[in-house]
């Protein structure tokens, strides 16, 4: 089995917040997510190699949804009453979307393999 490579994103209403284990990068949250999806093909080439973590925020993740479901990448979608309590387990006390980003990219060894959205190949 390929290498998955993990994505832990904050959505907000303007931006993605992202971070991948290695750097954290931003990009704008618009209907396409054009700037997004050049920026993983320059990186990673093979999207169905990408898993997305974030959490469901209502109406601003609306776009990272279908922008997974029309690109068959992985999505594990995260229960925003759980990212704050992994927060405090890992002792993060700032706020900042770098740092949610960090706290969701960390459910990766949490959770449960099976993407909640998934390649249909």
């Amino acid at each position: 089995m390929k290498k998955l490579y993990f994505i832990g994103i904050d959505v907000s209403k303007e931006k993605l917040s992202c971070f991948d284990g290695k750097e954290e990068f931003s990009v704008k949250n618009d209907l396409d997510l054009e700037e997004f999806k050049r920026l993983l093909r320059r990186k990673y080439k093979d999207l169905k190699r990408i898993a997305l973590i974030f959490e469901a925020t209502g109406i601003y993740s609306y776009f990272l949804k279908a922008f997974c479901n029309t690109k068959h990448i992985k999505a594990y979608i995260l229960n925003p009453k759980k990212t704050p309590n992994l927060a405090k387990v890992l002792g993060q006390r700032s706020k900042t979307d770098k740092v949610d980003a960090r706290t969701i990219y960390c459910f990766k060894d949490l959770i449960s393999k099976e993407p909640v959205l998934k390649n249909q190949n």
